[in-house]
């Protein structure tokens, strides 16, 4: 089975080991682009219009979709109708509607909507992800944590749009590194990751990264919305001025272990600690009591001037708290 994209630089070819091969026309012919695991007695094959998927009829497995565009090794999407011999596949002119059709009893054509409701399922060849995984703020790709077979651990960079073809970027591997934490900067300059070997900033223009003298290993790292302040948990709460590297100590109310700690959209960091949150300013070096009334956690949403709140009452209540006219509003549960 054979086709040609609609700009006529990329051929699809599908062979008897149920392999199909992308190739450039203009290619040596030495190396295919990108291999896809189609099925067994691949009959017909088609690209949308605009190159960004290719469909594949099956006799005896129905249909494949891939996104091309999309990131590698991710699983296709299957169609087929009810009987699974499917002689013919097609788009439409505009690309909108997948056409498939079947010889068996009885013979049928079934027309699919094509859209990106559909998940990409990531796979790692030689590793398993971790829990971890973050996006850059363009949403152009996600960072993931894969350990692999052989003890280490890497933090990958993985393309997610305008992808064919392209590989995962290794940032950062070390043998059984156990990395706890990723913080993004939202400027989408760097990352900035907590290991057993420190914690590290790893710029994303292809920089070697620094270690961050002074920062203490936490399971939660948060970057303030400019990316010049980090916090982490440490005897309760201490702050990093990345621009100047100096080692911030906020007054944070309340007795015991902090719950939780996050920047708000102005960048003052709102510490849940005792019950009690308060808010600190790394500009002023000041805190402010917000609320003291059995907080567990307090976090900023992105209007500026609301708390999401769990109050440890009788029962626990989820509450939204406007900071600024002092209304609220208990949420269902």
């Amino acid at each position: 089975s054979l086709a040609l994209d609609p700009s006529g630089e990329l051929l699809a070819a599908c062979d008897v080991d149920e392999v199909m091969r992308l190739w450039l026309v203009d290619s040596d012919g030495a190396q295919p682009e990108r291999e896809l695991e189609a099925a067994e007695w691949v009959v017909g094959t088609a690209f949308s219009p605009d190159g960004s998927r290719l469909a594949i009829a099956s006799e005896y497995e129905g249909g494949k979709l891939w996104d091309l565009w999309g990131p590698v090794s991710t699983d296709p999407q299957r169609f087929g109708v009810e009987a699974s011999n499917l002689p013919m596949v097609a788009f439409t002119p505009d690309g909108r509607w997948l056409a498939a059709g079947s010889y068996g009893q009885p013979s049928q054509l079934a027309m699919w909507p094509v859209s990106d409701r559909y998940a990409r399922v990531l796979h790692h060849p030689t590793g398993k992800f971790r829990r971890m995984a973050e996006f850059h703020p363009d949403e152009s790709r996600i960072f993931v944590v894969v350990a692999e077979k052989d003890g280490y651990e890497s933090l990958l960079s993985w393309p997610l749009t305008g992808a064919a073809g392209r590989e995962p970027a290794v940032l950062f591997r070390g043998l059984e590194i156990e990395f706890s934490s990723i913080a993004v900067d939202p400027q989408g300059r760097f990352l900035v990751v907590g290991s057993y070997s420190g914690v590290h900033k790893i710029p994303l223009d292809g920089a070697a990264p620094t270690v961050l003298e002074g920062v203490v290993r936490s399971a939660r790292l948060v970057l303030g919305p400019t990316g010049r302040y980090l916090a982490g948990a440490a005897d309760p709460v201490a702050v990093i001025d990345l621009e100047s590297g100096e080692r911030l100590r906020p007054e944070v109310p309340g007795d015991g272990d902090v719950t939780n700690y996050a920047f708000d959209p102005t960048g003052r960091l709102v510490v849940t600690r005792g019950g009690i949150v308060s808010r600190w300013d790394p500009e002023t070096r000041t805190s402010e009591v917000l609320l003291s009334e059995r907080v567990s956690l307090a976090e900023p949403l992105a209007d500026g001037r609301s708390l999401f709140v769990i109050l440890e009452d009788a029962e626990e209540t989820y509450t939204m708290v406007d900071l600024e006219d002092g209304s609220r509003a208990e949420l269902p549960r």
